[in-house]
C-alpha cells in the first residue's frame, strides 16, 4: 500500500499535512456518516476508512523511516523501526554497542535482581547444609 497516496499527499509532507489530510478524508469516509445508505456502500466505506486510518498511523510515526523497497517509483514504501535507545561503553579492552527498544538501565536492574535472587538462593542452601551438618 502507497500510504502517501491513500491520502493523497506528497512524499515529503510534513507531519502537519498529514494531520490535515487524515482528518478531511477521516471525516468524509466514516462509516457513521453513511449509515443510512446500502451495505455494499457501508462495507466500501468501512475498508477506505480502515486505510486511511492505517497509512495515518504509518505516516505520523517518529520511528518509521521511509524508504523504497523496490529501487523504483513503485510507491511501495517499507519500514525499518528506529530503536528507542542507543548505547556504547567499554569494558577491560572490549567495546559493546546496544540498539533496542529496551532501555538498558531496565536490562541491568534486571540483571541486578538475578544476581541478587541467586545470592539468597546460594545464601539459604548454605545456610540449610550448615545446619544439617552441625546439627
Amino acid at each position: 500500500m502507497d500510504h502517501h497516496k491513500v491520502l493523497g499527499l506528497e512524499r515529503n509532507a510534513s507531519k502537519t499535512e498529514i494531520r490535515e489530510a487524515f482528518k478531511k478524508l477521516a471525516l468524509q469516509y466514516h462509516p457513521d456518516k453513511h449509515s443510512n445508505s446500502s451495505q455494499t456502500v457501508i462495507d466500501e466505506f468501512t475498508e477506505k476508512f480502515r486505510e486511511i486510518c492505517e497509512a495515518y498511523e504509518f505516516l505520523i510515526t517518529d520511528q518509521a523511516i521511509f524508504h523504497n523497497s523496490n529501487g523504483d517509483d513503485s510507491g511501495e514504501t517499507s519500514v525499518r523501526r528506529e530503536p528507542k535507545y542507543r548505547a556504547s561503553g567499554t569494558f577491560g579492552d572490549g567495546v559493546w554497542n546496544y540498539e533496542g527498544d529496551v532501555d538498558p538501565e531496565s536490562i541491568k536492574n534486571f540483571f541486578y535482581g538475578v544476581a541478587f535472587a541467586g545470592v539468597l538462593i546460594v545464601g539459604s542452601v548454605v545456610l540449610k547444609v550448615a545446619k544439617r551438618v552441625l546439627d
